[in-house]
């Protein structure tokens, strides 16, 4: 059992954690954004 390198493990998993928590937030951001613009696309498309 090795503190030191326990606790580096550990740190290097959180910052995993929070690498894959910012990616998932991008790809919803990027998502509502793509989706916004078929619904206004679609607006235009229905009025027209």
């Amino acid at each position: 059992m090795n503190p030191i390198g326990n606790k580096s493990q550990c740190r290097i998993e959180s910052n995993h954690i929070w690498a894959q928590t910012a990616v998932l937030g991008l790809n919803i951001l990027t998502n509502r954004a793509v989706y916004n613009r078929f619904i206004e696309a679609r607006k235009y498309y229905v009025a027209s």
